[in-house]
């Protein structure tokens, strides 16, 4: 369950078919009659069409000096493969938001894949809650990058005392982070996006999930949701504010467990697409069967991480790529 369905591609289907129709020519003009020989023939003329058809679309490495823009009047959302965890990044123009970082041990990847795309600062940094998955490579990635302004739930207990947020609470203070607790409501801009904050909604809870910061994304026609761990009780009180939470994009509460990802809560997104960020045979059963049942029975198309690694999302305003 939970792989979404394979479009057949027309363009391959007539590669394939033009590959075996100039074979069999092949095979007729040169007499061919002994197996072998006809192995043979087919291997060298499927070897030369394939190595002429890789070599016309061979995509060039980026330049790492270049610094990061998105396309002309688009807007990218990359699913950085972390494994268990999240690290999503936006880039609009020469704007940059990066949601998490993952694992203490995964932020060094975070921070090689912001490089590669030529990325110096980061506009906007938001940790959605305390926990390891989500904001354990943050102390890395503020150590590489500029940051304009850090944004964290006001988080009052005094008890993280793990290895991964002191070196978070070091690198702030070397770096002379802003800091800053997100206002509901508040609007910000990631180039010509607009970035709203619509939890946490209380002030404190028992479980750290429900203290994840919830965005809603919004570029021309298109909007995306993101709602970190949020739980069913966080998910109701975004309910009860009244915010307007529909989304073409939703990215999946807490790694598509079943304790987030209420049917309540996604039937008002009527999201067309989710991402899931997760790790292939995590021992937290994440995605949830229950959950990606209800995706199926919904018609809404799933792209995860533990089945093709990070996912990148364009849009220009109205149409997206993946």
């Amino acid at each position: 369950m939970g792989k979404r369905k394979k479009k057949t591609n027309k363009k391959y289907i007539a590669i394939a078919s033009t590959i075996l129709f100039v074979i069999v020519l092949i095979c007729i003009g040169a007499g061919v009659s002994n197996i072998d020989e006809a192995a043979n023939a087919v291997a060298e003329t499927a070897s030369a069409i394939t190595n002429s058809i890789a070599s016309s679309w061979k995509v060039q490495d980026e330049d790492e000096n270049k610094p990061a823009k998105s396309a002309d009047g688009t807007l990218e959302m990359h699913t950085i493969d972390v494994g268990q965890g999240d690290s999503i990044l936006f880039i609009q123009g020469n704007s940059t938001l990066l949601i998490d970082t993952g694992t203490k041990a995964k932020g060094k990847i975070v921070v090689e894949y912001l490089k590669k795309l030529g990325i110096k600062k980061i506009d906007i940094l938001i940790g959605t809650h305390p926990h390891d998955d989500h904001m354990g490579g943050m102390a890395e990635v503020i150590k590489n990058f500029e940051v304009g302004v850090l944004y964290t739930p006001d988080y009052k207990e005094d008890d993280i005392t793990t290895t991964w947020y002191m070196e978070f609470l070091n690198a702030i203070d070397e770096k002379n982070v802003k800091w800053k607790y997100p206002n509901l409501g508040e609007n910000l801009k990631i180039g010509e996006a607009d970035v709203k904050f619509l939890a946490p909604n209380s002030e404190k809870y028992t479980n750290k999930n429900n203290y994840s910061i919830a965005t809603k994304i919004s570029y021309g026609e298109t909007d995306i949701l993101l709602t970190g761990d949020a739980e069913e009780l966080a998910e109701n009180e975004i309910l009860e504010a009244g915010y307007n939470i529909e989304a073409e994009i939703f990215k999946a509460g807490h790694h598509g467990s079943d304790s987030s990802n209420s049917e309540e809560f996604i039937n008002k997104v009527k999201p067309k697409y989710v991402v899931i960020s997760c790790k292939y045979g995590n021992t937290y059963g994440h995605p949830k069967e229950k959950v990606m049942e209800f995706f199926e029975k919904k018609d809404i198309s799933v792209y995860r991480t533990d089945e093709v690694g990070s996912i990148v999302m364009t849009t220009n305003r109205k149409g997206y790529f993946i």
